[in-house]
């Protein structure tokens, strides 16, 4: 199975940066983004921003938004999102992407994309800062 590639230009209007020290930065792991993964708070939804929570799908072992309802295994937060993602190839369709997600780290809690005292817990190497 072949995946594209989906790391670019940052297209959203979301803060760059979601960590306040450099611990952690080499905490990264390459992951694969479900086609099906979806950031609802960017337009187009298809552009998943840096910072989104992640969770892991059971049944593929691809990667998609955080979701604390779902029972598919990404009520599990697992990861951050550490680089902009467009799932979307060049004929406009969202396919398996590879990412970055990161597993450790110091985060800028207010930066992050679906983070709650639950995906907190999850995210038991992060360390998040509530007053920057």
């Amino acid at each position: 199975m072949t995946y594209r590639i989906g790391l670019g230009p940052t297209q959203s209007s979301e803060p760059s940066e979601v960590r306040f020290t450099g611990h952690g930065r080499d905490s990264a792991v390459a992951i694969v983004l479900d086609a099906d993964a979806r950031d609802s708070g960017n337009s187009p939804d298809t552009t998943l921003r840096k910072g989104l929570v992640l969770g892991k799908v059971t049944a593929s072992d691809k990667y998609k938004e955080y979701d604390p309802t779902a029972g598919d295994g990404t009520d599990t937060a697992r990861l951050i999102l550490a680089d902009e993602v467009d799932l979307l190839d060049e004929g406009g369709t969202a396919a398996d992407t590879e990412g970055l997600g990161a597993f450790r780290g110091d985060f800028i809690a207010s930066a992050l994309i679906g983070l709650d005292a639950d995906a907190r817990d999850d995210l038991a190497h992060c360390a998040f800062d509530d007053e920057l």
